[in-house]
């Protein structure tokens, strides 16, 4: 009885594979849509945050100079008030990017040295820079103010990548120094870099992944 059965599901399970195989050999595949933002609610804020290290093909570098072209067309394309970047290489880069999105724009990035440097750009408001501790690590601190939309506190970070215990001090440095701002409207953004699975372990991004589910 239990070979018959055995047999019996066999032969089921290849007779689906077969009607799979013969009804999706025909199928079209459909082109994929363009990208079309939401719609923007009245008196709400569109806010972006990307990466925009490795924007070349196989590249794990900063921003490079030659994607600043593509990098503002997408951001032409998702059309935000505020935009958060992250590894950008310094403040002329910043300037040419916000050039290249034309006028209306300011702009503002952390201090600090190297080549991977945290900045925001901003439309219809301005930005004013508030300080934080030197253990935030890469990270920017803004006030948006817009005649518009609502005031917004911000704190943009990017973690360190290879250390959950430097990440879950600089994250948990940028949310207390955030929670201790003024006003309802709060933003933690930026590239955490945190690993929240236990059950794989990767050696070369942590060294304790505990403090990444503690963060």
């Amino acid at each position: 009885m239990r070979l018959r059965s055995g047999v019996g599901l066999e032969a089921l399970l290849w007779g689906a594979a077969l009607a799979f195989f013969l009804f999706g050999f025909g199928w079209v595949v459909r082109p994929a849509l363009p990208f079309v933002p939401g719609p923007r609610p009245a008196g709400g804020l569109r806010v972006v945050t990307w990466n925009v290290g490795g924007s070349s093909p196989g590249s794990s570098n900063a921003l490079l100079d030659e994607d600043l072209d593509r990098v503002a067309s997408v951001l032409r394309e998702l059309d935000p008030d505020l935009c958060f970047l992250q590894e950008l290489r310094d403040e002329r880069q910043l300037g040419r990017l916000r050039r290249r999105l034309g006028t209306g724009w300011v702009d503002s990035i952390n201090r600090g040295l190297g080549n991977r440097r945290v900045a925001v750009l901003a439309r219809r408001g301005e930005l004013v820079d508030f300080e934080l501790p030197g253990n935030a690590g890469r990270a920017l601190g803004v006030e948006y103010r817009s005649g518009v939309g609502p005031e917004v506190q911000a704190v943009s970070v990017h973690a360190d990548a290879f250390s959950s215990e430097r990440r879950n001090v600089e994250i948990g440095t940028c949310v207390e120094e955030l929670r201790a701002r003024p006003g309802p409207h709060r933003l933690l953004v930026g590239d955490f870099n945190v690993d929240l699975d236990l059950d794989k372990r990767r050696d070369l991004f942590t060294d304790d992944e505990y403090l990444d589910v503690e963060t």
